[in-house]
C-alpha cells in the first residue's frame, strides 16, 4: 500500500472522522485529506507529529506489513545466532526491540 492509503486505513482502523485525525495530530482537515488523497505529502515534522499523535513507528506508515519483516538474511543470522548461543532461546516478532533471550 501507499502512505496514503496506509494513512487512511490506520485512521479507519481507530474509527476517526478526518476531523478527528487531524484534530489529534494538530492539523486541519484539509492537510488530512490532501495527504490521504496522495495530492500532497506531509513534511517531516508533519510526519513526526502524525507517528508520535498516532503511537506508531514510521515503518508502520511507510511499509506494508510483508515490508517490514525481516529479510531471509536477517533470519539467518538470527539462527546463527540462536545456534551460537545453545540453549538460549531467543524469540522475536521480527523487530529489534523485540528481541526476548530466555536463559535455560
Amino acid at each position: 500500500m501507499s502512505f496514503e492509503a496506509n494513512l487512511r486505513q490506520l485512521r479507519k482502523s481507530r474509527k476517526l472522522t478526518q476531523d478527528q485525525m487531524a484534530d489529534l495530530v494538530g492539523l486541519h482537515t484539509a492537510s488530512i485529506k490532501t495527504y490521504e488523497t496522495g495530492r500532497a505529502r506531509p513534511s517531516l515534522e508533519t510526519f513526526k507529529k502524525i507517528i508520535v499523535a498516532c503511537d506508531i513507528t514510521a515503518d508502520e506508515l511507510l511499509f506494508d506489513k510483508h515490508e517490514r519483516a525481516p529479510s531471509p538474511d536477517l533470519k539467518l543470522a538470527f539462527q546463527a545466532v540462536q545456534i551460537l548461543l545453545g540453549n538460549h532461546n531467543i524469540k522475536s516478532t521480527g523487530h529489534c526491540s523485540d528481541i526476548k533471550i530466555d536463559n535455560a
